[in-house]
């Protein structure tokens, strides 16, 4: 409720209610007073109720006429013990509903204080896990800002080195341009020598190809050469078998005559001998054929 509600306002706002022609229950004091708990508004209408018949007897003794009759005072007294009554037994009916009204609230506010209070204990545990929660991101935050300030500082070193490699690699690509450019002109200057090689190697082809085709004619003529000389050979060696074998013929010859003369005519002979050995121990004149005899020694077996 907005205010608290005192016992004189829950009477006042019931004797408007009943001068207004109203009975006065809980949800209308409340709804004229604008504000209100109901079991505050319960207890001072109970006790509004108690002090109502004093002052409605009090009411009636200042009300009664001095001079009316007996019987009409009488009457008037029924009538208005009749309209207690009735008013006494409507109350006491608004009264058991308010009550009823109340334990329903009241278990209707148990039931919700109940499940405030589960709130409350879920709310608590939700707190602590939310707080341990705080607690962890803090701690992960913190491990963060540590691992911030480490990357950062790595990323200081690492940009450094950056541009140390920066540095270091332009140097290498000017070192590797000159190197390509150096590179290129020794290619071009091995190009140019490989040309001239190769036109030399040509022109020593061609000289040894000369010098090979005059070889082989050389060669050519050579064995040609050496076929004849062998041929000469192969005849010098038969006129110098035929003469060894003439000379051997002549010797053998001689040394049967010389023993046939020994006996005959031993100077005479032996001057002969010598003479005609001499004579066939000298190479045979040019011209002739070898193995052909001429002369005495001819005729002679």
């Amino acid at each position: 409720m907005a205010r608290g509600i005192t016992e004189n306002d829950v009477h006042y706002a019931a004797d408007a209610l009943v001068a207004l022609g109203e009975r006065p229950t809980v949800e209308r004091i409340r709804a004229h007073l604008g504000t209100g708990s109901p079991n505050t508004v319960v207890r001072h209408l109970d006790s509004w109720w108690v002090t109502l018949g004093a002052r409605l007897q009090a009411e009636r003794g200042s009300a009664s006429v001095p001079d009316a009759p007996r019987i009409v005072t009488d009457l008037a007294s029924q009538l208005w013990e009749s309209a207690l009554s009735s008013a006494r037994s409507s109350l006491e009916e608004e009264l058991q509903e308010a009550r009823t009204a109340i334990c329903l609230e009241r278990h209707a506010l148990d039931s919700q204080a109940a499940s405030l209070r589960d709130q409350a204990q879920t709310a608590l545990r939700s707190v602590e896990a939310a707080e341990q929660a705080k607690n962890l991101v803090e701690q992960r935050l913190a491990d963060m800002m540590a691992l911030v300030t480490e990357l950062q500082a790595r990323t200081s070193d690492l940009e450094a080195q950056r541009d140390a490699a920066q540095v270091q690699a332009d140097q290498r690509q000017e070192a590797l341009t000159a190197y390509l450019d150096q590179w290129q002109r020794r290619e071009d200057d091995l190009a140019e020598e490989r040309r001239r090689q190769t036109e030399y190697v040509r022109a020593l082809e061609e000289r040894a190809y000369g010098e090979v085709d005059r070889a082989r004619q050389e060669l050519s003529i050579l064995g040609k050469r050496m076929d004849a000389a062998a041929r000469a050979h192969a005849a010098s060696e038969s006129a110098l078998k035929a003469t060894v074998d003439r000379l051997t013929l002549a010797l053998t010859s001689a040394q049967r005559e010389l023993g046939d003369t020994r006996k005959k005519a031993p100077a005479r002979t032996s001057s002969k001998v010598a003479s005609k050995a001499r004579k066939l121990a000298s190479p045979p004149a040019s011209g002739r054929k070898p193995g052909k005899r001429t002369g005495r020694a001819a005729s002679k077996p």
